[in-house]
């Protein structure tokens, strides 16, 4: 059975990973106005991007990525290619037959084959989307 990365965006793990990576570019940024041939220079340089590019690229080096804050998500399951998609815009969702299906406020669907996942990483994302696309007057998400 093949794992989901679940990935909170705004968790502190996250922040931790972010505040070098903007200190190192800044560091970046000042020494190429001062000095560009310095060694502070090039360390910040590959300490900076090198940690942009782990920041930035989970959803790049899993094949089945599930990334989410407050506001929306970035999903890819099964696929090469990621959705994101705003929790605000989801009407309902279903998970039935090894598949996701999420309908959007204005009736477009979006499908994602579940084949091959863990069960127990299922049940995360459906507690996910639970506990984030609920309606604003407290009432449950519908399943088609």
């Amino acid at each position: 059975m093949k794992k989901v990365f679940f990935d909170k965006l705004d968790s502190r793990k996250n922040k931790l990973l972010a505040i070098p990576m903007i200190v190192f570019l800044l560091i970046y940024v000042f020494t190429a106005f001062t000095n560009p041939d310095s060694s502070l220079h090039k360390i910040s340089a590959i300490l900076g991007f090198g940690l942009s590019v782990v920041f930035f690229g989970k959803q790049f080096f899993y094949r089945n990525y599930l990334g989410w804050n407050k506001k929306g998500m970035t999903i890819k399951l099964n696929s090469l290619f990621s959705k994101t998609i705003s929790f605000s815009e989801i009407g309902s969702y279903a998970i039935e037959k090894n598949r996701l299906e999420i309908v959007r406020l204005d009736g477009s669907k979006i499908d994602f084959k579940l084949n091959n996942l863990r069960s127990d990483h299922i049940d995360q994302l459906q507690q996910v989307l639970e506990s984030n696309t609920l309606a604003k007057d407290g009432g449950t998400p519908s399943l088609p």
